[in-house]
């Protein structure tokens, strides 16, 4: 097992330990309540909650409370602008933004509290049906309190709670009750650790992802970025938690990946059209990725391609794939494209999608016949040709 320093590597190892979807509702429901401010909580825990939350037949809403929410929110949206076309966002109960997701399934809040043990306190009675809870304020003592406060009032279901430690200190770790599970996380000092079975999709969804681009690639050479390289192994310990988390809605654990995959290849068996459904999850799960990066949508098609684009652009913070889908994987947007190709119609050229889906018609202009396409070996040879016509041409000037 590699170990690593850095917060958010002990948030992932938290919500590894204490994956959300168990804490759903009856409803399919998922209800996370956020309490604290500053950067931390907005940028590293937010963005995480929101993209691990994207779960299999699961609603998502997530509160936030802070003495000062509507400062929150300006930060928020100046850091990730896009976010207010894919989470329906409310800051003191006034809207402010409608989702562009088909289903709503994942939903803002934005509410003022005293972080006081009074305000803990009124904050577990308006917010009893939130099951999961997770505390940052500026101090580690502030947190420890706030904790304590919440998890001692009366409530009807367990509720786990999580507050920020960043130094271990005596009577700052308090014991847990049958109601409320107090878990301390975010150690400085601590390296995250996580379990073997997580390490192994890791490594797999790296050396996947390496070779798919390289097939030459050594073994060994996978091994060393994988546990050398921090980035490398952050971001696919990240995808690894939530490939874990996809299984768990399935019903699958992962404590045996062999089992597991025998489990989920009967699954797939029984039921095809799963695949789509958790495609869709996934799908999701990328997009909030990348808006919380501070990614949007592309609006000027002809910057694919273009200046060193492809279908997207890390400098400009575009994506052409940031499109909003519903749980079966399909997007208004491209809709109609795919209800054509179901349907049989055939889609020749690119001239036909601009015409059929755009209404423009396209004007064909007289080329070089020389300018050939080449596809298949005897193209080559058909190049070659030209390509000899040519130069005896310019020989003979």
């Amino acid at each position: 097992m590699k170990s690593f320093t850095g917060f958010r590597l002990s948030l992932f190892s938290f919500l590894d330990r204490h994956p959300l979807y168990p804490y759903r509702d009856d409803a399919e429901e998922l209800k996370v309540l956020l309490i604290g401010y500053g950067q931390r909580i907005l940028d590293d825990i937010l963005p995480t909650v929101a993209t691990n939350g994207q779960l299999l037949d699961t609603a998502l809403h997530i509160t936030l409370a802070s003495s000062n929410p509507s400062q929150c929110v300006d930060t928020l949206l100046q850091k990730v602008p896009y976010l207010p076309h894919f989470s329906a966002i409310s800051c003191m109960n006034k809207r402010v933004s409608e989702s562009e997701m088909e289903d709503n399934r994942c939903t803002l809040s934005f509410e003022k509290a005293q972080l006081t043990a009074e305000g803990m306190q009124q904050l577990a009675g308006e917010h009893s049906d939130y099951r999961y809870v997770i505390i940052s304020t500026g101090t580690d003592e502030k947190n420890a309190e706030l904790a304590r406060a919440f998890g001692s009032c009366g409530r009807d279901e367990p509720v786990l709670i999580a507050y920020v430690q960043r130094k271990k200190k005596p009577g700052l770790t308090m014991p847990s009750t049958e109601q409320a599970e107090l878990i301390p996380f975010g150690f400085d000092a601590d390296g995250a650790e996580f379990s073997e079975e997580l390490e192994k999709i890791g490594l797999n969804l790296h050396s996947s992802y390496i070779r798919s681009a390289d097939s030459r690639y050594s073994a060994n050479s996978v091994l060393h970025d994988f546990y050398h390289d921090k980035y490398t192994y952050v971001s696919n310990m990240e995808a690894a938690i939530h490939i874990k988390a996809k299984l768990l809605c399935c019903g699958i654990s992962c404590s045996d990946l062999k089992q597991a995959a025998k489990e989920f290849s009967a699954r797939i068996a029984k039921e095809p059209a799963l695949i789509d459904r958790l495609a869709s999850v996934e799908h999701d799960r990328w997009v909030f990725s990348k808006i919380f990066a501070g990614y949007r949508q592309l609006q000027d098609q002809t910057l694919i391609y273009r200046d060193g684009n492809t279908t997207h652009s890390s400098a400009q913070k575009w994506h052409t794939c940031l499109l909003p889908v519903d749980h079966t994987g399909v997007s208004s947007i491209t809709k109609e494209i795919w209800q054509a190709a179901e349907s049989g119609e055939r889609i020749t050229d690119d001239a036909m999608i601009v015409e059929r889906f755009t209404g423009h018609k396209v004007k064909l202009v007289q080329g070089k016949y020389e300018n050939i396409k080449v596809t298949t070996p005897e193209d080559l040879l058909i190049a070659e040709v030209f390509l000899k016509k040519t130069k005896k041409m310019k020989n003979c000037y």
